[in-house]
């Protein structure tokens, strides 16, 4: 069906969900997908959606414009506190050799994995992936072939507001990146302040730049309002992004579409999900 009849489906599950005590039929998400299946769902859906990578490819241009500044013989550490499972990095890397003087030293991307809470309520839509999904591997060999000294450090179950200079092991001589998308909005901004202890952490952490991608919506936690009220913003939410999927599809059946939706779905009943 199209947008309207899906977010009929999905908002329907949703609701069964808080009205019933009872366990109800879940769409299909990353983490119950086979890594080789989804990550064939995420190249498909960034082949033909703008939805991520247009803020993948705005990331990369600056942390590329801040390259321009710093030291070219300085090593640089990239943090990354996103949804993209690796595939925003490759045509990064790629920028990077034809680079004027080619690429730095050491190249370091320090990866803060989504938190596996193994409960729907808690994971943050599009943050994890499936048991067995290794995409570092995947990047050092491309890294490889592109005569790039990359390093990858992956952080699992490890939370935002804890995170320090000591943990990522980052250093003075660096120029250190933060490149955090689509996960700050799922900290709790009341009690406890969550959020703003994270944003305490990157002011310590002293990085050269911070490059932010976030939703642009009004917060739907249920601090900040009822939950007729904080409903109503998620499934605006989610029926941009089945409106976005009908284009990108052309309207057509897929498995990959199917689980793109599925994990964006769980923004219905994600209790920390889309604070402003």
């Amino acid at each position: 069906g199209d947008a309207n009849h899906r977010l009929a489906d999905h908002g329907l599950q949703a609701l069964t969900h808080y009205l019933s005590s009872s366990v109800s039929v879940r769409p299909i998400t990353f983490a119950t997908t086979k890594p080789q299946f989804f990550q064939k769902s995420l190249l498909k859906f960034y082949d033909v959606s703008p939805w991520f990578i247009f803020h993948n490819n705005i990331a990369n241009a600056s942390i590329l414009q801040i390259l321009k500044e710093q030291d070219r013989s300085s090593n640089l550490h990239i943090l990354d506190i996103g949804v993209s499972h690796g595939v925003q990095w490759p045509t990064f890397l790629e920028a990077l050799t034809r680079r004027s003087g080619g690429p730095p030293p050491l190249v370091r991307l320090t990866v803060i994995a989504g938190t596996i809470d193994n409960d729907q309520a808690t994971d943050t839509p599009f943050a994890i992936g499936p048991p067995g999904d290794n995409y570092s591997s995947r990047l050092l060999i491309f890294a490889k072939s592109m005569n790039i000294n990359l390093q990858i450090n992956r952080l699992d179950n490890h939370p935002l507001q804890n995170l320090s200079a000591q943990v990522i092991n980052s250093s003075p001589d660096e120029t250190l990146i933060v490149c955090t998308q689509f996960r700050l909005h799922h900290l709790n901004h009341n009690h406890p302040d969550d959020r703003t202890e994270f944003l305490k952490v990157l002011r310590n952490l002293e990085p050269k730049g911070v490059i932010l991608s976030e939703n642009n919506m009004d917060c739907s936690c249920n601090g900040c309002g009822d939950f007729a009220m904080g409903f109503s913003w998620r499934l605006e939410y989610l029926w941009r992004f089945l409106d976005s999927t009908s284009v990108a599809f052309k309207g057509r059946e897929s498995e990959e579409r199917r689980v793109m939706e599925g994990e964006a779905a769980k923004a219905l009943t994600n209790l920390g999900e889309m604070n402003e």
